[in-house]
């Protein structure tokens, strides 16, 4: 930051704060935390989070926690001098589905392997060689284009040979679907959990957290096992 003296957009450290949120509040999807570098760390080393404020909740359900994080964060939200509150986005990836027939794959004589060979090659790529200039190294892979990728109908129609010659497309020996999953599974001592956070400003930090409490018990009830 320039000298204090030659501030022109505010004139106290909240009040740039205040103007740089509401520039990146414009931003759709940005995720922000206004903090300084040694309370970072601290934070970072008592918590492992970077907020001053930390919901932690844990649960294998990754429904039940998107939930239950939604509660807390609208619990944060509600009380006086939340700022920055934010949680871990864990859901809404659009991911491929494939559900083998196992009657029409022994019915051509055909393997799971086989299949799943196929969807990867056809959609990651299959490393086929590989490129050296000097001392590097490039891999060198093949796949199929973008507008076969992203069509379940042309992904589909796509043909692959059995043991007996015969060529089988792959809907015959498999169900294509696209489903949504979780986008990031977080783990702490070995269970899943979901992270809701924000900073404080206006007040301190252990009446904030005081106010938040109170008012779980009535907004945010975990079902038995979270």
């Amino acid at each position: 930051l320039k000298p204090k003296e030659e501030w022109s957009t505010a004139d106290s450290r909240d009040g740039l704060v205040s103007a740089m949120a509401k520039k990146l509040e414009q931003i759709p999807g940005v995720a922000y935390n206004f903090t300084q570098p040694m309370a970072m760390r601290m934070d970072e080393v008592v918590t492992g989070i970077k907020g001053d404020v930390a919901v932690k909740i844990f649960g294998e359900n990754p429904a039940i926690l998107q939930d239950l994080s939604d509660r807390a964060l609208r619990i944060l939200q509600q009380t006086r001098g939340v700022a920055d509150a934010q949680t871990e986005v864990i859901s809404g990836v659009a991911e491929l589905h494939v559900e083998m027939d196992r009657a029409m794959l022994a019915r051509y004589g055909l393997n799971v392997t086989d299949v799943q060979e196929f969807v990867e090659a056809a959609t990651g790529g299959l490393r086929v060689s590989e490129l050296i200039q000097g001392q590097r190294r490039f891999p060198i892979a093949i796949r199929l284009p973008q507008a076969y990728r992203q069509d379940l109908t042309a992904l589909g129609n796509l043909q692959l040979r059995a043991p007996g010659g015969e060529w089988v497309r792959l809907n015959q020996v498999a169900h294509l679907t696209t489903i949504r999953c979780p986008e990031m599974i977080s783990r702490e001592r070995a269970q899943r959990r979901v992270v809701v956070q924000c900073n404080v400003r206006g007040r301190d930090l252990g009446s904030f957290v005081q106010e938040a409490q109170n008012r779980r018990p009535t907004q945010l009830k975990s079902p038995v096992g979270n």
